[in-house]
């Protein structure tokens, strides 16, 4: 079987690897193609000079950039809808075509109507809602619910991470429940795991992209006046904004940066607790890797955290405002044994649920089921 995998409209190799994302994404291309599932899988960017970033992968991935002349937003956007016939020779080869998010699902849409090839639409969240949550106001945020629509429609299989997207879906769109189904993102549990490092005492973590969704202004505000201090892993547009916040209202807080993914087990298991207290989540997959590790986690009451975070079993889940979760911090940190129980919960429910084993295996049987072959 070959693979074609569309990257998200706009998103290039380049960027995967500069914010430490690669090591991540591309395990489950490898572990498919090592197991025998897939023997070729061909990624379709949205970077000129991908070819750069993709020297260490597996040689059976073939990564396809951009042509250079596609300069500039508007020029992006027309490669977009002309990939199907520059790039036919990718889309004709494939058995299958599978979207990595809704944007940009168009691509796989026209090509399937071109060449008659199944498409396979996976969504980490579900992009009218996010737009909506966020008040994002471009022309493709505004005709997101129709391209779902047409995306939903053309799909032979869909696959979501959230089961409250998934129900969503189904009833806004009318998809059958046979034709989508949940897969989460995984953890790669042989890396992400707790180990005897000594943990700091007095420092939180985060890790993430610095956005209005991950709320945290009312982070800053919450640990402001405490004695611990947060350390920040990631990059985005605000990080300038978050510097000026913290240093005006005396929040003790280290902006990390972005680190490669296989670097995050060894700084997650020197902290004692992982906060995520955004206003809004599909499936969080730095919160999966935080709880994989054995640590206790601290995420706000919103529908793709509390999916995975049962409050004091294997988490604790607080309201989004300031206050709510300062006494969350403050509860956790000066409870070592409930964090440490909380933690061992979270190992054991990432294990059971999200390990890269199982989803593979759930992704290998929906491509099977896309090409009508027996499991």
């Amino acid at each position: 079987m070959k693979l074609l995998l569309l990257f998200t409209y706009g998103v290039s190799l380049e960027t995967w690897v500069k914010k430490g994302l690669l090591d991540r994404e591309k395990r489950l291309y490898e572990e498919l193609l090592s197991s025998g599932h897939v023997e070729e899988v061909f990624w379709l960017t949205y970077g000129a000079d991908d070819l750069d970033f993709g020297e260490d992968l597996d040689r059976r991935i073939k990564v396809i950039p951009k042509p250079a002349i596609f300069k500039g937003k508007l020029f992006t956007f027309l490669y977009s809808l002309l990939m199907p016939i520059l790039r036919a020779r990718y889309f004709k080869e494939a058995d299958v075509i599978k979207t990595n998010q809704m944007k940009g699902s168009w691509a796989g849409i026209l090509a399937s109507m071109l060449y008659g090839k199944p498409l396979y639409v996976r969504t980490g969240y579900t992009w009218s809602i996010f737009s909506r949550k966020m008040g994002k106001r471009s022309f493709l945020e505004e005709i997101s619910p129709f391209i779902e629509w047409l995306a939903y429609r053309f799909a032979r299989r869909a696959s979501i991470t959230s089961l409250a997207d998934r129900t969503f879906v189904m009833k806004k769109y009318g998809v059958p429940g046979r034709r989508i189904k949940w897969i989460p993102n995984y953890v790669d549990t042989a890396i992400f795991k707790s180990s005897k490092s000594d943990r700091y005492p007095d420092r939180i973590v985060f890790v993430g992209r610095l956005t209005f969704q991950k709320n945290l202004f009312a982070l800053f505000e919450a640990i402001a006046g405490t004695p611990y201090s947060l350390d920040l892993f990631g990059t985005g547009e605000l990080e300038d904004k978050l510097r000026n916040y913290a240093n005006r209202i005396g929040a003790r807080v280290r902006f990390m940066g972005s680190v490669p993914n296989a670097e995050l087990p060894g700084i997650l298991n020197r902290y004692p607790l992982f906060v995520l207290p955004s206003l809004t989540e599909g499936m969080p997959k730095a919160l999966l890797e935080a709880m994989a590790c054995g640590i206790a986690v601290l995420g706000t009451n919103v529908p793709g955290i509390r999916e995975v975070v049962r409050h004091g079993h294997n988490g604790w889940l607080v309201e989004r405002d300031p206050q709510s979760i300062k006494k969350g911090i403050i509860h956790l940190m000066e409870n070592p044994s409930l964090r440490a129980r909380l933690g061992r919960s979270a190992r054991e429910f990432i294990e059971e649920n999200f390990s890269l084993k199982r989803v593979v295996s759930e992704e290998a049987k929906l491509l099977r089921e896309i090409l009508g072959k027996k499991s």
